[in-house]
């Protein structure tokens, strides 16, 4: 759902501040985006492998959270948000936008609130501290990390682009990443426990505990397979199981 700017060109010293008063109006007919770092955040949450969340609580093969026939947010309850400890970077940011560009330059905006909403603005701070309020921070770097792997993923399908079935099987990862159609388990990769489990089996690598840590071999496992160009470890894990 597009949202109406009310300021733009912020940066992280700009002038900024909002206090939250759990009104919920911004849970109901959103579009949140997931990276793979959000999907196995909520998947640890709700006690379940990322296969099972993107499974159920997901749209579009991972890349979107699911909502509920009203047009509330699936992780709405009774008392505000189920998983508020691990909610995704959007609802962090909100009522903020964040664009990162290609190359690198970082820019937010102010969105217009939904008509209702209780929330206030003030000027008491920056959009640095309300970040930091926010624990966006640890998204944020997320984010950034999956942006380099879909620029590494861009370079290699130009790269490759003399070679069909390596350029096919690197275009469908792009087009998974940025949200496109999707067919079948065209976005396998982006199941992180899926793809370690995998990734384990071939390079007799261990899984850490930690999430950042999963990250980063996930998104390594992902670079080696564009770079490998064989197919894949979504490939190899439909093969097996």
């Amino acid at each position: 759902m597009s949202m109406k700017l009310h300021r733009t060109g912020l940066n992280r010293d700009s002038v900024f501040g909002y206090t939250c008063n759990q009104c919920i109006l911004c849970c109901r007919f959103k579009t949140i985006q997931l990276n793979p770092y959000e999907v196995a955040r909520l998947a640890r949450n709700r006690q379940v492998t990322t296969t099972v969340f993107i499974e159920q609580y997901t749209g579009s093969g991972g890349t979107v959270l699911a909502a509920n026939d009203d047009g509330t947010c699936v992780f709405l309850g009774s008392e505000g948000c189920d998983v508020h400890a691990d909610r995704p970077l959007v609802c962090r940011l909100y009522p903020l936008g964040r664009r990162v560009s290609f190359t690198g330059d970082e820019t937010f905006a102010q969105v217009a609130c939904d008509e209702g909403c209780r929330g206030v603005f003030h000027e008491k701070g920056t959009v640095r501290q309300y970040l930091d309020e926010q624990g966006a921070f640890p998204f944020m770097d997320a984010a950034d990390r999956y942006l380099a792997l879909l620029r590494h993923l861009l370079e290699n399908l130009m790269e490759n682009e003399s070679g069909p079935a390596e350029s096919e099987a690197v275009r469908h990862v792009v087009n998974d990443v940025t949200g496109g159609a999707m067919e079948h388990d065209a976005l396998v990769w982006n199941d992180m426990d899926r793809v370690l489990r995998e990734h384990g089996r071939t390079k007799g690598a261990e899984i850490p505990e930690s999430l950042e840590q999963r990250m980063i071999i996930h998104i390594n496992a992902v670079r080696l397979w564009a770079d490998d160009s064989r197919g894949g470890p979504a490939g190899g894990a439909q093969q097996n199981e």
